[in-house]
This record gives structure tokens, C-alpha cells and sequence, in this order.
């Protein structure tokens, strides 16, 4: 029963919210760190936890910074930003 009402709150917020050119849900431009990229969920549902640990290891092993834009206990709809990423480095 949970699964079809999150389904269909899914269906309606991506009515009132439509998709811009590249597939992807509308965002405010701030939720994605300048020169970098955002990360989006790639299901409906709340998050349940965030591996601190191995966030940072894996950020740390590719030089990037990370900032996340949601946290545990939000609900997030597939397609919207769950980080922003970018190098803290210039690439040349």
C-alpha cells in the first residue's frame, strides 16, 4: 500500500514539477556546486542512511569535494539531487 501511494505521489509531483531539457527534474542551479556536478537519486523513497566512512574515503581516493543536499529521513523522488561533486582541484 506504501509502495502505490508513494507511486502515485511520485506521478503527481513530476506533473506539477516537469522534466527540463536533459531528462532530469528542475533544480535551483545553488544545489550543485560550481564547475561541478549534481548526483541524483535513482529511486523514489526516504533515505535510510549515509555512509559517512566511505563517502569520504571514496571522495578523498578521487580528489573531489562532496556536498550532500539531503539527509537521512528525507523523502526524495528518483531524479532529484541527492549530492552535489567536483574536483577541489582545478583538471587541466
Amino acid at each position: 500500500m506504501i509502495h502505490v501511494v508513494g507511486d502515485e505521489l511520485d506521478a503527481v509531483i513530476r506533473r506539477l514539477f516537469p522534466e527540463d531539457e536533459d531528462g532530469g527534474p528542475d533544480e535551483a542551479p545553488a544545489e550543485c556546486p560550481e564547475g561541478g556536478e549534481r548526483v541524483p537519486a535513482g529511486g523514489g523513497g526516504y533515505l535510510q542512511a549515509v555512509d559517512e566512512d566511505g563517502l569520504v574515503e571514496f571522495a578523498r581516493r578521487r580528489d573531489l569535494l562532496v556536498r550532500l543536499e539531503r539527509r537521512p529521513g528525507d523523502y526524495v523522488t528518483r531524479g532529484r539531487t541527492l549530492a552535489g561533486r567536483r574536483f577541489s582541484r582545478p583538471v587541466v
